[in-house]
């Protein structure tokens, strides 16, 4: 912790901010337990002396200016007295007004404005510090946001070297705060621009003896980096960004009161749910579907692997409400509804069921696009189903034994794909094994003939056609002779797996009645 701090010591900082209109009170402003020694107008400057209190090194400071706040806030700042004596006067008494009016003409009571040094001579009297001003529009139209947006961005990313930024949010236009955080938000990830802080002045929030808290909300940078990085895992299947980001270390929103950095991917349940969410990621791009009581884990087992983001996911939620001080776990506390979400997706494939733990898998390649492993669970999950076909007809078929599954039920589906003749001598098959093959190969001869019996459109050996060409196809790289456009492979995939899904109901519903 100590060494951050130093760090941050020892870089020089860009300072931005917009300012206002309106005439600023004077207040005293804490930052981290430190305060600016006398009362000011202006937040930006009480915040410079404050950083310089902290050994903050703020070489630049970069103003964000409407044409009303350079006249009014930054060159000079004029105060409006909504309820001067002369307006009262005039109200109250017309007559009275209009005899003293010339006389009292340049008493200050008697003005509607009174004019004090502006920012800009405010920062000139600390010193040491240069200043740049960015004229921007008044943002009253879509197209003026955008070109706010458009200059905040532009400035920063256009310098060279390290860009180590402060925002101040404070002032300005309603809509700036939500400008800035958005341009921060892509312009950190240009390399060498990074966000240290986002300082608000909560006027709202001052105490009664007008000393107004500044609040760091760089914690929202972090919000919107981790919410994204989930999201690409739940809507895509994608866990790498979440495994970047533990890996930089990013950094939670500084403790309003002692200042010190936190690190969520530093906490031990963290990285490990981290860890949990990768595995899971990993079983799946590698197609780890068997689940075997005996012999599975969760790195060689999707149902295993999910049980264990389940697991974790539940303490860190857990961990989070039981936390007496809120200020700890504000950044994980927004994150929790994305948590939730892939907890219930995560739940799905939490099953002992090869096959149900396999059309789990298929529906999720489905939504994610990950046609390459779909491809491959729904052959083997087609498998499965006929290894579970089998079993309800009374031929006892191990779906996770391999010389049941692929001598056995594979090649027997492979035979009748194909009206091939499958001797003893041709398989090799010893004699016992060659009985099973011919029971297993007559049983699913059966399915075949009724389907055929029933004309129906859709068939179990017509799908394990399909699917088998297609797998083909998307396996030799392009280089089969038949190769299909890659649209045409995801559609077919997509088509073939929700086939599947109404061919197990449709079969199912049938053994029912």
């Amino acid at each position: 912790m100590e060494n951050k701090n130093v760090e941050r010591q020892q870089k020089k900082y860009k300072y931005m901010t917009a300012l206002g209109a309106g005439g600023y009170q004077e207040f005293v402003y804490e930052y981290c337990g430190v305060r600016n020694e006398n009362a000011t107008r202006f937040v930006q400057a009480a915040m410079l002396e404050i950083l310089r209190k902290k050994e903050i090194v703020v070489d630049e400071f970069i103003v964000l200016l409407t044409e009303r706040s350079r006249n009014e806030t930054w060159e000079k700042t004029i105060i409006r007295q909504s309820n001067s004596i002369k307006e009262r006067l005039k109200k109250k008494n017309p007559e009275l007004f209009k005899s003293v009016e010339s006389e009292l003409e340049y008493d200050d009571c008697w003005k509607d404005t009174k004019e004090y040094d502006g920012l800009k001579a405010v920062l000139e009297n600390l010193g040491g510090i240069t200043l740049t001003v960015i004229d921007i529009s008044d943002g009253k139209s879509i197209d003026e946001q955008w070109d706010i947006y458009q200059k905040i961005s532009n400035e920063i990313v256009s310098r060279e070297g390290e860009v180590n930024l402060i925002f101040d949010i404070t002032n300005g236009f309603r809509t700036i705060p939500m400008l800035a955080v958005s341009a921060l938000d892509c312009i950190r990830r240009i390399e060498n621009v990074n966000v240290e802080y986002i300082f608000y002045g909560a006027m709202e929030a001052k105490s009664d003896d007008k000393i107004v808290p500044v609040f760091d909300f760089t914690m929202l940078l972090d919000v919107m980096e981790w919410s994204q990085a989930l999201r690409m895992f739940q809507d895509y299947g994608i866990s790498e960004p979440l495994c970047e980001i533990a890996r930089n270390g990013i950094e939670e929103s500084k403790n309003s009161k002692t200042g010190d950095l936190k690190n969520i991917s530093e906490s031990d349940t963290w990285k490990e749910l981290i860890g949990a969410i990768d595995t899971f990621s990993k079983t799946i791009e590698t197609g780890r579907g068997k689940y075997d009581k005996t012999r599975s884990n969760k790195e060689n087992c999707i149902a295993l692997a999910a049980l264990e983001v389940v697991r974790t996911i539940d303490i860190v939620i857990d961990m989070e409400f039981e936390k007496e001080n809120v200020l700890e776990n504000t950044l994980l506390i927004p994150l929790i509804p994305i948590l939730e979400q892939i907890r219930v997706s995560m739940q799905e494939f939490v099953k002992e069921d090869n096959f149900e733990i396999g059309l789990q898998i298929i529906k999720w390649c489905r939504d994610k696009k990950k046609v390459q492993q779909g491809l491959t669970a729904l052959e083997e999950t087609v498998t499965t189903y006929v290894c579970k076909l089998l079993n309800d007809l009374g031929v006892g078929v191990d779906e996770v034994n391999k010389n049941d599954r692929m001598d056995i039920v594979n090649k027997a589906v492979t035979g009748i794909l194909h009206n091939r003749k499958d001797t003893r001598n041709k398989l090799k098959y010893s004699e016992e094994k060659y009985e099973r093959f011919t029971k297993v190969k007559g049983e699913l001869k059966k399915i075949v003939d009724e389907q055929k019996h029933k004309n129906k459109e859709l068939t179990l050996m017509g799908l394990v056609d399909k699917i088998k060409k297609l797998r083909n196809d998307i396996n030799h790289f392009g280089f089969s002779s038949k190769s299909n456009q890659c649209n045409d492979i995801i559609e077919e995939f997509e088509r073939c797996s929700l086939d599947f899904e109404k061919l197990v109901c449709t079969y199912e519903s049938e053994k029912r009645e």
